[in-house]
């Protein structure tokens, strides 16, 4: 026997005997019509939100494997209330757990990544799993990745609106009334998440699984239902909650320059939305008819959740006037951080003040119709997240610096 079979039978067994059986929240009654999903990321605020979207669906899928870290969260999945037909198993592990990766991918019909979108190890080891099953099964399995908007940054510090924006569809040149619109194919080699999206597009390009990768911009609006009301999901964002935080600690609203770039935005059920589309016409064949026809994959399956935009000011008076209104501040116009602040809060941070715009136009394309697109929906969640994240965190709260 060859040692890369060795290492593939040992880390299955590994894989299930991982998996606790007081783990297992309902035994199905009826017969199982859906698919298996290998699921990271079901504790985080995207993940809480994309699976109970997936467990509402008319064709939920039949079992669900979560890779959870902490005991105390696994524990909670047992209160769940799933689906007639529908099991949910926990697997303990992190990102770190290679072996139980590449077990867990191969067992399921469907992998989603809604836990990192910069891991590139882990990454490779969800890869191996499904090529693994490709190869015995001859089947190719579906992989959900989650990277963002963070793609498309650059260096304005708050000073400048760009008009360099992507679309996920066709690319436009500029003309008189409107800027151009680049392809992803434009995204340069380094930017953020760019070197995991690449190799998942190399790894579909090889015919080893189908891939979607869903892009987020902002992503606002408190995480709801069953699986944040019992504390199994973080039902906080990070970039709204994150400059609420900062202008709570210096007691007035805070700007990076100007506040004059511009980021899409988009609600977290919305965002749930389009994972849920996704899910269900990537199961799909061309043979079932035009409607649900199959959808684009690797390179052709990027798909921005951008439903509207915003400039960082505006965001930031909107925080300005949820602290004059609840007594959190004296004036709601927005001061700009001072190096130092920069320094303090951001570090050395690439996105403080960035640009990010695009336009999810195949996203569209295949039916996602966000509920919560205007930019008054927007600053409406971040005045109420300002209230939120004053309660939840008692005021005084210093971000960590990133490097």
């Amino acid at each position: 026997m060859h040692t890369s079979e060795m290492f593939r039978l040992v880390a299955i067994w590994v894989f299930r005997h991982s998996i606790k059986r007081d783990s297992v929240d309902f035994i199905p009654k009826i017969g199982i019509t859906g698919k298996s999903i290998f699921f990271l990321g079901a504790t985080g605020y995207v993940g809480g939100t994309v699976l109970t979207k997936l467990l509402a669906l008319p064709t939920p899928p039949s079992k669900v494997t979560c890779l959870v870290r902490s005991p105390d969260k696994a524990k909670l999945f047992d209160q769940l209330t799933l689906p007639s037909g529908t099991t949910l198993t926990v697997l303990f592990g992190s990102l770190q757990d290679l072996d139980k990766l590449i077990a867990g991918a191969e067992e399921a019909d469907v992998v989603i990544n809604a836990a990192s979108a910069d891991d590139l190890d882990a990454v490779k080891a969800l890869m191996q799993g499904m090529k693994n099953r490709k190869d015995e099964t001859g089947h190719r399995s579906v992989f959900i990745e989650t990277s963002g908007t963070g793609l498309f940054i650059d260096d304005a510090r708050g000073e400048w609106a760009t008009d360099l924006i992507y679309t996920d569809l066709h690319p436009t040149p500029k003309t008189r009334d409107s800027p151009a619109l680049l392809s992803m194919e434009d995204v340069p080699p380094n930017a953020p998440h760019r070197e995991v999206d690449a190799a998942i597009n190399e790894g579909d390009a090889r015919g080893d699984f189908k891939s979607f990768i869903i892009v987020p911009p902002t992503i606002w609006g408190a995480g709801q239902g069953e699986i944040y009301d019992k504390g199994i999901s973080n039902s906080f964002s990070q970039q709204m909650p994150r400059l609420i935080k900062i202008s709570l600690d210096r007691g007035a609203a805070a700007v990076v320059g100007k506040g004059a770039n511009i980021w899409g935005h988009v609600n977290v059920g919305d965002l749930g939305d389009l994972f849920a589309i996704i899910y269900q016409r990537a199961l799909q064949t061309a043979s079932e008819g035009t409607k649900s026809a199959a959808i684009g994959h690797g390179k052709s399956g990027f798909y921005l959740s951008i439903s509207g935009e915003y400039t960082s000011l505006a965001a930031a008076q909107a925080i300005g006037q949820a602290m004059v209104e609840n007594k959190l501040g004296d004036s709601a116009q927005p001061t700009r951080l001072s190096e130092e602040e920069v320094q303090k809060y951001y570090g050395n941070s690439p996105y403080t003040g960035s640009n990010s715009r695009g336009r999810g136009d195949r996203s569209k394309s295949i039916g996602w119709r966000p509920k919560l697109a205007d930019e008054r929906d927007f600053l409406r969640g971040v005045r109420e997240e300002t209230v939120r994240v004053r309660k939840v965190f008692d005021g005084v709260y210093v971000p960590k610096k990133r490097s």
